[in-house]
């Protein structure tokens, strides 16, 4: 048996919704995965090899094996000294140039200016550190290249596949479109600022991701076509055509 516990109420809750996590959550319990929410874990016991864990409700699991994920913290304070304009990254424009003459970033770390979506992002993939790297590279040979990608994530398992697109975070200013339910097995979420997409998240939907990518990477108008794209059943590619 296979034991998951979290921080949180449910699911990835800083990433998309309540029924976005659930649905993942009851892929998770059917494969047999037990869950538990809102815990930590306090101590792992045993000697010379792992024997179990203690929880923040004081319980303990017994356990063979002990997998962490608790995401990623941007060491810089060595950096204080430099000059250098930091948020929660390495903050820089949409060139991946920052506040200080012939200095870079690119990874990771870097808070850039999204020349597509028009705001500050900071997004942690691998095919997106390498593009960074490569548009960075050039710059620092004296290109003016902006950096223009769509980032995406896509992960399957467990009979659900996952995709999150763009910037998916809900904030003012932001609303969600609606394509299919977590009761069809087959749901999504299209965020939109204005009259444009900026990001969604996919689940059992991954088919319409490279749609999405275009109609952000294009900043295709969508004020007018509400009904169509919240239709779980119309063909985002007619959009683009």
């Amino acid at each position: 048996v296979s034991s998951s516990w979290m921080r949180e109420r449910y699911f990835w809750d800083f990433l998309w919704d309540e029924e976005s996590g659930r649905m993942l959550e009851d892929a998770l319990t059917l494969s047999g995965v037990e869950l538990a929410h809102s815990l930590q874990v306090l101590e792992v016991l045993g000697g010379s090899k792992v024997e179990g864990v203690k929880l923040s409700d004081g319980s303990e699991i017994p356990c063979d094996a002990f997998i962490v994920g608790i995401g990623v913290k941007y060491p810089l304070e060595w950096l204080a000294a430099s000059g250098l304009q930091t948020g929660r990254g390495i903050i820089a424009d949409e060139f991946l140039q920052t506040s200080l003459p012939d200095v870079w970033t690119a990874g990771d770390v870097a808070e850039y200016q999204d020349a597509i979506i028009g705001e500050r992002v900071q997004l942690g993939n691998w095919v997106n550190a390498q593009a960074q790297g490569r548009v960075a590279g050039a710059n620092m040979a004296g290109e003016k290249q902006a950096f223009r990608f769509v980032s995406f994530y896509t992960a399957s398992g467990l009979g659900i596949a996952i995709a999150f697109v763009g910037s998916v975070a809900v904030v003012p200013g932001r609303e969600v479109l609606h394509r299919g339910s977590p009761s069809i097995g087959r749901y999504g979420r299209l965020i939109v600022r204005g009259d444009r997409i900026v990001g969604a998240t996919l689940l059992n939907r991954t088919a319409e991701l490279m749609a999405i990518v275009k109609l952000i990477e294009n900043r295709i108008p969508i004020s007018d076509k509400h009904i169509q794209l919240s239709d779980p059943d119309f063909d985002l590619k007619e959009f683009i055509k």
